[in-house]
């Protein structure tokens, strides 16, 4: 009887495990989320969008004062964001994944900025905002 009581246990266990898994493997709510920070003499933009619980696109730019926009106009800075949106993609996460846009700055804002947008993200807080 006890060894019956065990592997019941046991099931129960493993459900819940998977249960917990799956609510944060899916921990991000259907939307385009999307922010501005102002620097000054530039604009760092975001936007996250979210599909079936994970981040399907992240995009940055900075726009410069007189409406350029970096990615578009500096190869290192276009082929660090690309490369960060894939990472993030197959994480689900910014935790791990090196920030390096050449410009600490830069680097900076990106964090803030998917840092805030992803806690909107958890929350389904659609929309867009301004820091």
């Amino acid at each position: 009887m006890l060894k019956y009581v065990e592997v019941i246990d046991m099931k129960k266990l493993i459900v819940l495990l998977s249960t917990l898994i799956t609510i944060l493997s899916f921990s991000f709510v259907n939307g385009t989320y999307s922010a501005k920070k102002s620097n000054g003499s530039s604009t760092s933009e975001m936007t996250i969008i979210c599909r079936n619980g994970k981040i399907m696109s992240v995009s940055f730019d900075e726009k410069m004062a007189n409406g350029n926009s970096l990615k578009l106009s500096d190869n290192f800075f276009a082929s660090q964001t690309l490369s960060l949106s894939q990472s993030i993609r197959e994480r689900n996460t910014i935790d791990g994944v090196k920030i390096d846009l050449g410009n600490n700055n830069y680097s900076s804002d990106f964090k803030e900025l998917f840092r805030f947008l992803e806690d909107k993200a958890k929350k389904g807080e659609v929309g867009s905002f301004r820091l």
